[in-house]
């Protein structure tokens, strides 16, 4: 009986470590510790949180981008968080709607109260079709970091409460004002993913950073790519995606003002990805220029931009 007990004990404590999901930053002998193993410093936790990190950022970052950014000293000069919620209508089955453009999507501008107390997803039949109803929420954040008290950064994050159900090319882009132009060599994308893996039954985090296309011009810098879709044994359960770069000033005189226009565009309905092509960003967000066509712009749901302001001197 003893020992029947114990093995059991010991079952549950195995199971309880290939279930169980994959943990938050852990303090440990005086350093945190993040998802890959990379001890990080209370110095170099605020010095990534200074420039714009999320927690979350800095729970799943990976060695490059953490050797990168941890000893730069920087300012968040300017922070805005902006969240949506989304109702779209899919008068058709889902395996069909891809091909059907008579769809209603509405996105707007809710309270972070809103956001916090909502279901994460709700997804409705509609009555006497084989469609249905999709209410989902994410939350934008474009910051502005001063660094090593010389240069500035923009950042933007944008984070699904929980995933819509097409997975198709997303864009996620920042404008800029005509005062200063990005730098090339700055610019960094990362996709994160929680996998939720029955075969193996575990939770892990998985990295996308491959860019179908990038948009860089003298208006801002914008990125798409491909959103990670669930297979037979691994489902997607989080998303999370963030870009950023650096700016330099392109005038002699002295800067007051300084603006980051974050914006996000989610494909609602498949697309292909040679629509990367066509994208177009400045101080009112993320557009489409005349090569893309009107059918597949009404693909995209539309999100005011998310604007964040420092005013100084520089």
């Amino acid at each position: 009986m003893k020992k029947n007990i114990f093995m059991y004990v010991i079952f549950i404590l195995v199971m309880t470590l290939f279930t169980s999901k994959v943990s938050a930053l852990e303090y440990i002998n005086e350093k945190y510790v993040n998802a890959n193993g990379i001890e990080i410093t209370e110095k170099q936790k605020e010095n990534l949180e200074n420039l714009g990190f999320t927690e979350f950022e800095i729970e799943t970052m990976d060695q490059e981008e953490f050797d990168n950014n941890k000893n730069l000293d920087a300012v968040l000069v300017a922070q805005t968080d902006k969240y949506y919620k989304t109702i779209v209508i899919y008068p058709s089955e889902i395996s069909t709607y891809s091909l059907n453009k008579n769809f209603i999507s509405t996105t707007t501008e809710i309270s972070k109260e809103e956001y916090e107390n909502s279901d994460e997803n709700l997804i409705s039949p509609l009555a006497n079709t084989n469609g249905y109803t999709e209410t989902n929420y994410k939350k934008m954040t474009t910051t502005i970091a001063k660094v090593n008290n010389s240069y500035f950064r923009y950042k933007n994050t944008l984070a699904w409460k929980k995933l819509p159900a097409t997975r198709s090319y997303d864009i996620i882009g920042i404008g800029i004002d005509s005062t200063v132009s990005g730098v090339s060599s700055s610019k960094y994308y990362r996709t994160t993913a929680e996998i939720d893996d029955s075969a193996q039954q575990l939770c892990t985090f998985e990295t996308y950073s491959s860019v179908q296309a990038w948009e860089l011009s003298g208006s801002g810098y914008a990125a798409t790519f491909k959103v990670p879709s669930d297979t037979t044994t691994r489902k997607v359960t989080s998303l999370t995606t963030e870009m950023y770069f650096n700016v330099q000033k392109l005038t002699n005189t002295t800067i007051k003002t300084l603006n980051a226009y974050g914006d996000y565009k989610h494909s609602q309905l498949t697309v292909d990805a040679s629509v990367g092509a066509g994208v177009s960003i400045g101080t009112g967000g993320i557009s489409f220029d005349a090569s893309v066509s009107a059918s597949i712009v009404e693909k995209f749901d539309s999100m005011s931009t998310a604007q964040a302001t420092w005013t100084g001197t520089w």
